[in-house]
């Protein structure tokens, strides 16, 4: 293999054929980095000639790797954790910084947290950037893959390597039409909302539930759920006029509920919102100055309540 070929490699070539490893697709890659398919077929095709390796191959829908790929991606992952931990600065003013920081959460924390987080950046540090993805069930592996800084959201791994901390306490609402049944007397009671007709809320690759369904199951109970959805995102435009029943934190209830009815759920479950990183980016002081500003805001939304 000649050196030449080898110094050919960049990091963005790396990143495609992780992210191609990652999705099994040339066109979901494409996507995710927002260029033409017929440019990930380019950058894969340079790595095959360099790596002497055919790197994918098709079965079905799928772009599988092959075993010299999988060494490749894996040894790529280090590569380019030890390249942001070089890039780092050991020391952090955020006025003058030019750095990035990768959150990942879901709906909750985009809407009830980072809004004022956003605010905070543009105002005091114009010059970083915030990329924000969707954790779903695998915060935990992104922070691992260091394709996240930071996740916020309920879930938080077991496993050794991580350090986290309570944002905040939330429990659980009800939200429904106003002219739901339930949305009047008598009491909105545990019999009732097991009775009810509830929309579930999964998430897009249907390998999360919600605490609620967890531990109703735990019980051998199981609500009527006619209706799924990926996402929060549009849950008032599909509750308002029907008979469903909405379960969620409730600071966001709160926050999208609108002019619809929102009640206490009649389950006493409480739960933690927490922020997570890895011991790697423990002491880093851009990721010091990045968790105690998130702390400060949860703090602020505490005492307004």
């Amino acid at each position: 293999m000649a050196k030449k070929s080898i110094l050919s490699v960049d990091f963005a070539a790396l990143r495609t054929l992780i992210l191609v490893h990652e999705t099994q697709s040339f066109t979901a890659t494409a996507k995710s980095i927002e260029v033409n398919q017929s440019a990930v077929s380019y950058t894969i095709d340079k790595l095959r000639h360099v790596f002497e390796d055919p790197l994918f191959y098709r079965q079905g829908s799928k772009m599988l790797p092959t075993e010299r790929c999988d060494e490749i991606v894996s040894a790529a992952k280090e590569m380019s954790k030890k390249m942001v931990d070089l890039a780092t600065p050991r020391t952090f003013d955020p006025k003058t910084a030019r750095t990035e920081f990768v959150i990942s959460s879901n709906f909750y924390a985009r809407r009830v947290l980072l809004p004022t987080f956003i605010r905070f950046i543009r105002k005091s540090a114009p010059g970083v950037r915030v990329d924000l993805i969707t954790s779903g069930s695998r915060g935990g592996q992104q922070l691992t893959d260091g394709e996240a800084d930071l996740m916020i959201g309920a879930l938080r791994p077991s496993e050794s390597g991580f350090v986290s901390r309570k944002l905040m306490e939330e429990h659980y609402v009800c939200i429904m039409d106003p002219e739901n049944p339930l949305a009047k007397p008598p009491t909105f009671d545990r019999a009732a909302y097991l009775d009810a007709q509830h929309l579930a809320i999964t998430s897009y690759d249907k390998n999360w539930q919600s605490t609620v369904v967890q531990r109703l199951q735990s019980e051998n109970i199981e609500l009527h759920q006619p209706v799924s959805s990926p996402s929060l995102s549009g849950l008032p435009h599909m509750i308002r006029g029907t008979d469903l029943v909405a379960t969620v934190p409730s600071r966001l209830g709160q926050a999208i509920a609108g002019d619809l009815y929102v009640v206490n759920a009649p389950i006493p479950w409480t739960f933690p919102i927490s922020l997570v990183w890895t011991e790697k980016t423990h002491d880093l002081p851009s990721h010091i100055w990045l968790r105690q500003k998130i702390f400060q805001i949860a703090k602020g939304l505490r005492k307004l309540e």
